[in-house]
């Protein structure tokens, strides 16, 4: 683990009410830790956030505390290697997706709940997106299941019919890594399979541990 991972905490809100986006976040961190100076946020998921502080003592002063925001409790835990990843057997509930090349005449909630809505249902939209940080995609997370999920969505206007690609995000999963022995390297010799995969391809990488 690293020095930086060290001092980092991870926290979700949990409550009745509106998720927090990372500005607010960033900003009541700032305002409610003051004797964490120049604490950084990070958005891991659309709910889970990242707290990276400037040592650990400030961050074991923190996860010491209770915290609320607007009726939101803050729970926190130390950063780990698994954090925002999920056992490689769950079944999921939600995905995000991106819609590629969305006109900027139809960047617009009610278009984006409609998209979400042809997903299986419309749950929220990335900050990003709302903020329009970049227009490369429209960034969505949706119910699923992942077989209501389309490769493509049309939509129509003034007169014109957009045909716009769909990816589907695969939420990170983790399990157990694979150890095998190599006779031809010697019993002394342990490598590491690790496979890694996505939608849209399956590779495997040999590492020596």
């Amino acid at each position: 683990m690293t020095a930086t991972c060290r001092r980092c905490l991870v926290g979700r809100f949990c409550g009745e009410g509106d998720m927090p986006i990372r500005n607010e976040v960033h900003r009541w961190a700032q305002q409610t830790w003051k004797g964490a100076h120049n604490v950084q946020v990070y958005d891991m998921s659309g709910f889970l956030f990242l707290f990276e502080f400037q040592t650990r003592r400030m961050a074991e002063h923190v996860i010491m505390g209770e915290w609320k925001r607007q009726g939101l409790t803050l729970k926190l835990e130390w950063w780990s290697p698994t954090v925002g990843a999920f056992p490689d057997e769950k079944m999921f509930d939600w995905f995000w997706i991106r819609v590629l090349g969305l006109p900027l005449q139809l960047w617009n909630n009610k278009v984006m709940e409609k998209i979400g809505d042809e997903c299986g249902g419309w749950l929220e939209i990335e900050e990003e997106t709302e903020i329009k940080n970049h227009l490369r995609w429209a960034r969505i997370r949706v119910r699923g299941p992942r077989e209501k999920i389309p490769t493509k969505i049309e939509i129509a206007d003034n007169g014109l019919i957009y045909s716009l690609p769909v990816w589907m995000e695969s939420p990170v999963t983790y399990r157990l890594m694979e150890v095998e022995k190599r006779a031809d390297r010697g019993d002394s010799d342990i490598y590491c399979l690790m496979v890694q995969k996505t939608d849209l391809c399956c590779w495997k990488t040999e590492i020596e541990c």
